[in-house]
């Protein structure tokens, strides 16, 4: 017998650990009972709310998008002066300021690479991950209108997000209109719950980690109703809760023939207040590493997958911290088949402990940038093991796309190789330990 929810409002105790989330309703199970399939609930799906597409319709028509738009804008190339960095639209360069431009001015859009490779088997399960994701600002502004959710994100990123059975982001700030911004905080984000269509429908996200250093920017009445608003429109959130028992709680999803875990935490808040207390609502902490690793030992023998994503590290820097390497480790050896990280809003290396990837961070996805390289993460679920590739992308002018210049793609694989010694990146971004 299963238990549907429109929200949540238990406690942890009285859930039994864990949360088991299916799009568009949120689910649980108890012991002995059989997880549904996400497929089985789209076709069961009667909410009203949003556009009602599913992900097959969802990724053929941000696919159509892409064809539209690829004949339309110019790609981007390489710079004459030999830099790898793809060039940007004429008239704007890198100290633009973050505006909405007219469609005469909006940024090129590039075309989609001829082969992704082979298509996943019925076996097989894709997941994908993307870094910092900010819903504020220039990007607000944009996403006032859905026809112009292409200029966030363009068609071919979509429609690799669309196309995955699991798509996992941090969300950089909360969803709501209440709340007075934290005093002496240098940045405050906040953004409007009418954007969660852009988040759920054109991305096709499905979970969220809220465990970062802006879910709180606006108080615990905005992180109520962040939780509240994502709720509702069946996203699933990590990281932060009514109290440090909802916060450490995993995400439970059903991918295809596996059970997917995932777990957030963060190493970075400005004041102690922010972390979640046994009766005071907040985040989910990982300054100590025990008590996500217990998070992690637990869920360990629910879940064929374990993913845990972490925001840490030093904004701006290229390497990771000491303490990112043993922590990293920690998750692992505790039971995490992968640890995901963000926060420093640039890439950082990527290795291999026991055989598990680490992936430092992915930098930033969606975010105020005029020009920033950037990449997501994808795995592959396989009878072997998992399989990780890296799609490497770009923001220009605040509007992120998959990179498709051949000569960019590949001075970014070798930047990316260079940073990550125990690494191989093949020429198709699959990723494996060296020997």
């Amino acid at each position: 017998m299963w238990i549907r929810y429109d929200k949540i409002k238990k406690t942890q105790k009285q859930r039994g650990g864990g949360r088991l989330f299916a799009r568009p309703r949120i689910l649980r199970a108890r012991e002995g009972e059989v997880a549904i399939s996400k497929q089985e609930m789209k076709r069961r799906r009667t909410r009203p709310r949003g556009s009602g597409l599913g992900r097959k319709c969802l990724t053929l028509a941000v696919s159509v998008l892409c064809v539209w738009y690829s004949a339309q804008w110019v790609g981007v190339g390489v710079l004459e002066n030999g830099s790898d960095r793809p060039a940007l639209p004429a008239g704007v360069t890198e100290t633009t300021p973050a505006s909405v431009p007219s469609p005469s001015a909006a940024p090129p859009v590039p075309t989609p690479p001829p082969d992704a490779g082979p298509a996943p088997s019925d076996e097989e399960a894709t997941l994908i991950f993307g870094g910092d994701v900010l819903i504020d600002l220039g990007i607000e502004q944009r996403l006032q209108e859905p026809d112009r959710f292409p200029w966030v994100m363009a068609p071919d990123l979509a429609a690799a997000f669309a196309a995955a059975d699991l798509a996992v982001v941090n969300l950089e700030m909360p969803f709501s209109t209440r709340g007075e911004a934290m005093p002496n905080k240098e940045f405050t984000f906040r953004g409007d719950p009418e954007r969660l269509p852009f988040l759920r429908d054109y991305m096709g996200v499905d979970i969220v980690t809220l465990a970062n250093n802006h879910t709180l920017d606006f108080g615990t009445d905005a992180l109520a109703d962040t939780l509240a608003h994502l709720d509702d429109y069946g996203i699933a959130h990590v990281g932060a809760g009514a109290d440090v028992e909802a916060a450490a709680a995993p995400v439970l999803m059903r991918v295809g023939t596996r059970t997917v875990a995932v777990l957030g935490a963060t190493r970075v808040i400005p004041v102690a207040g922010w972390a979640a207390g046994p009766e005071r609502p907040g985040l989910f902490t990982t300054y100590d590493s025990e008590a996500l690793c217990e998070a992690i030992r637990a869920v360990r023998p629910r879940a064929d997958c374990v993913i845990v994503y972490v925001h840490w590290g030093v904004e701006r820097a290229a390497q990771p911290e000491p303490y990112q390497v043993q922590m990293a480790r920690d998750y692992i050896d505790a039971g995490a088949d992968v640890v995901i990280g963000a926060h420093p809003h640039v890439l950082q290396p990527l290795a291999f402990y026991e055989g598990k990837l680490i992936a430092y961070s992915l930098g930033n996805l969606i975010f105020t940038d005029t020009a920033r390289d950037t990449m997501a993460l994808r795995l592959t679920l396989t009878p072997d093991g998992i399989r990780p590739e890296v799609l490497f992308c770009q923001i220009r002018s605040m509007t992120t796309g998959l990179v498709t210049d051949p000569g960019a793609w590949e001075a970014r694989r070798r930047a990316l190789a260079d940073i990550s010694p125990g690494v191989r990146i093949d020429e198709l971004g699959r990723v494996t330990a060296r020997d």
